[in-house]
């Protein structure tokens, strides 16, 4: 497939054991970019542990490597696979003319780690049980390229 797909198009669930907590809440927004596929991610966190993300995609079907929504619909129906069905993920995907865009929130209290784990685009780094850890998570992101942004 196209490189694209190295970032786990779906979602870019990133786990990664927590360092430290504390009560103050923050948010990170960090964005890829690269050749039709384009991703924001916004992380919540209170200290360092993420207690929701958020993902926006955008892929042309040119980056996908098809021609039509059709086409493109019936190569993503394999990875999505359990995005309905799990318990504090939201997920929406939607076929325009020329690309897809899809939405992924994530509800770090409400989901169950070890079945989201399982879902296409999901990357688990340590024991994420104790939750998931804001710092390491945008270390991982900026290593595959991804840029924190206002």
């Amino acid at each position: 497939m196209k490189k694209w797909f190295k970032f786990a198009l779906l979602g870019l669930i990133f786990f990664s054991l927590v360092a430290c907590q504390s009560a103050e809440e923050s948010t990170t927004k960090l964005v890829y970019d690269e050749d039709g596929f384009t991703n924001e991610i916004v992380l919540i966190a209170e200290g360092d542990k993420v207690i929701e993300q958020t993902s926006k995609t955008e892929t042309t079907y040119e980056a996908l490597g098809v021609s039509t929504a059709e086409e493109a619909e019936e190569m993503m129906a394999e990875f999505l696979v359990g995005y309905d069905s799990t318990e504090g993920v939201k997920h929406q995907l939607d076929y325009l003319d020329d690309r897809l865009v899809e939405s992924v929130t994530v509800n770090y209290d409400a989901v169950d780690i070890d079945e989201m784990s399982e879902l296409a685009g999901s990357f688990v780094d340590g024991d994420a049980s104790k939750g998931v850890s804001l710092k390491l998570t945008v270390e991982m992101m900026e290593e595959v390229g991804y840029k924190i942004v206002d």
